[in-house]
């Protein structure tokens, strides 16, 4: 059982609504005006000494490397983010790290305004355009998924509001779970994506 008492892993992906590609969305154009995360990172203002001190903690569990290095091929990570965002500088340094340890991934960043349409396709489970939405690329460019705002566990709870919270409240044990977790749910539900993919396109699902 997670912290919040919802059981770990009951939904890789936080989307439910929407979750097919953009009809005539240019991937390749998007991924083209992204940029590096080292880049982003560099030009944030909001919550800055968040998103270095996550980006100087961030560590990738060598059970969760071994499985994304197992996968073959080339995957990009194509990524709606904006600094100021809660989620997005709780989760992204952590798929960077991921990112930085796989050879076979690649990681860009836009923000939300260039990719409204791709954050307007995969929704959260309540039907939100949110970020940070990581979109998974094939290596033609082609979209094969994607995993949306905040883990699974978290999401599950937030959505839920069980003990019936402030928006403050909620907000401040959002953080506290975030802090304890450390990425580890993001990087493990990243990777599963990866993986599932690379199953479906094998035909073993």
């Amino acid at each position: 059982m997670g912290v919040f008492g919802v059981a770990a892993g009951a939904a890789v992906l936080a989307v439910a609504v929407g979750a097919s590609p953009v009809a005539g969305q240019d991937y390749e154009g998007l991924w083209a005006a992204g940029v590096p995360y080292e880049e982003f990172r560099d030009g944030v203002e909001a919550r800055r000494s968040l998103w270095e001190r996550n980006t100087e903690r961030a560590q990738v569990p060598a059970s969760l490397l071994e499985r994304a290095r197992s996968v073959p091929g080339s995957w990009r990570l194509l990524v709606v983010a904006t600094d100021r965002c809660s989620d997005s500088v709780s989760t992204l340094p952590y798929i960077a790290a991921l990112v930085e340890r796989v050879d076979g991934l690649a990681l860009r960043i836009v923000p939300p305004d260039e990719g409204r349409a791709v954050m307007a396709a995969y929704r959260t489970p309540d039907g939100r355009s949110a970020t940070p939405t990581v979109v998974l690329l094939d290596d033609a460019g082609r979209p094969a998924g994607a995993w949306v705002e905040r883990p699974s566990e978290l999401q599950s709870w937030f959505n839920r509001n069980p003990d019936g919270l402030s928006h403050d409240e909620r907000y401040f044990q959002k953080m506290a779970w975030y802090a304890r977790d450390a990425g580890v749910s993001t990087v493990e539900e990243v990777v599963e994506l990866l993986v599932n993919q690379v199953s479906r396109e094998r035909g073993t699902q």
